[in-house]
């Protein structure tokens, strides 16, 4: 967890916020439950506003809760979020109280005090909560000056559905019958470049920019899909065919075509190799038959239902998932 926004609120119940973070995924392995977030010790109701494994968005239902502070904790199968103060929210004095079931009207004019995520690529497909206040639910949003489709929240909180369009910094502007929201840094919005085109060169030339693999994608690329995360680099191996075979692994990504020896059983592969078992997070295999992406989690060997293979197939190509951390790493396989 990198950010709450709004930090504080009234905990009643009603108010969401927005959660900004890293590798924020539901991983396909599981049943669904592979993503969960707590206020305190209660599991609470969220809204993906973009998940993957670079950066990411929920939106958090703020149970009813006595004034205090709380902190806010994502899980997936990777494991739960460190304790940092970018996840305490706030409970203003006299959250828990029920809400009114007349809330006063809106007369104030809206204004965004933040936007989540800030960047991603403006394919059509991308969705941003907006964060301020003075919305209402008749409220129009302009992204860049084109209109784009809204989904009203509560009186803090939209999310928008961006329009295509080129890369470069636009504004996002929020309309309501009582004016519209100044422009200031808060509302700047950044379409990044699309992913590098689909049929990248073989691994082991160490320049293939290899995009995260999507599970849940279809088709036979695997860098294609509908959740790509952060790019990462091409692997490269060594050429010999016998002895040790040394792959140099890029954060977060690297795409290889396993060398190695054919069906290698991988919990022996990484517990011989303590360093590279603590940056590896996850093995993806792209399964052309299925049409579905199959996943291995280092430790999770002992739960049923989580790994869809354990073992590394001569020739086959795989993406290998890096923690953050120093980059480079050599993986040298016997």
């Amino acid at each position: 967890v990198t950010a709450l926004l709004p930090a504080s609120t009234t905990c009643n119940g009603q108010q969401w916020v927005a959660l900004r973070g890293t590798r924020l995924f539901a991983y396909p392995s599981n049943d669904g439950t592979t993503l969960r977030v707590r206020i305190g010790t209660q599991l609470v109701s969220y809204q993906p506003v973009t998940t993957g494994f670079g950066e990411g968005a929920l939106l958090v239902l703020v149970p009813t809760l006595p004034a205090g502070t709380y902190r806010v904790s994502v899980e997936t199968v990777e494991g739960t979020s460190p304790d940092v103060p970018a996840d305490d929210v706030t409970c203003l004095s006299g959250g828990g109280s029920a809400p009114s079931a007349t809330p006063a009207p809106v007369t104030a004019a809206p204004a965004i005090s933040g936007i989540v995520p800030s960047s991603g690529v403006c394919d059509g497909s991308l969705q941003v909560a907006v964060l301020g206040s003075g919305f209402t639910s008749s409220a129009t949003v302009t992204f860049g000056g084109a209109a784009a489709p809204v989904t009203y929240v509560n009186a803090n909180t939209v999310v928008i559905r961006p329009p295509a369009r080129a890369p470069g910094q636009v504004d996002i502007r929020l309309t309501t019958a009582n004016g519209t929201s100044p422009n200031t840094p808060a509302d700047d919005f950044t379409c990044l470049s699309p992913a590098p085109p689909s049929g990248m060169p073989p691994a082991g030339t160490g320049t293939n920019p290899g995009s995260s693999p999507p599970p849940g994608g279809t088709g036979t690329n695997p860098g294609s899909g509908t959740n790509p995360g952060s790019p990462g680099t091409g692997g490269t191996q060594n050429p010999a065919t016998t002895g040790p075979v040394t792959y140099t692994l890029y954060t977060t990504y690297t795409l290889i075509a396993w060398a190695g020896p054919d069906n290698a059983v991988i919990a022996n592969l990484l517990a011989a190799n303590p360093t590279i078992r603590g940056r590896i997070s996850a093995i993806w295999w792209f399964d052309p038959v299925a049409q579905r992406w199959r996943g291995y989690f280092p430790g999770a060997d002992s739960i049923p239902g989580a790994n869809d293979f354990t073992t590394l197939r001569s020739g086959r190509s795989y993406f290998i998932a890096i923690r953050p951390g120093p980059s480079p790493v050599s993986w040298v396989v016997p």
